[in-house]
């Protein structure tokens, strides 16, 4: 087994049923932050589907591209 899942079932056998039940409840009221499952799964279904359909795939030949010469005489 892992080790989080180890440490899951160590918590419900050493805590009673109050204590379990408080720290959900807390757990709950602190957990609102972040996208709601189904919004993520929803964004990440979108984004893979764009990977597949190559929809934002720009394509630059930088060949062309080179660092400009200036004389000297542009520094002072």
């Amino acid at each position: 087994m892992s080790e989080m899942l180890l440490k899951l079932k160590k918590y419900f056998q050493d805590n009673s049923r109050e204590k379990i039940e408080s720290d959900w409840e807390r757990t709950k009221k602190e957990s609102p932050k972040g996208p709601k499952l189904k919004e993520f799964l929803d964004v990440t279904k979108m984004f893979f589907k764009w990977q597949e359909e190559k929809y934002f795939i720009i394509k630059e030949n930088n060949d062309k591209l080179a660092t400009p010469k200036y004389s000297s005489e542009f520094l002072f």
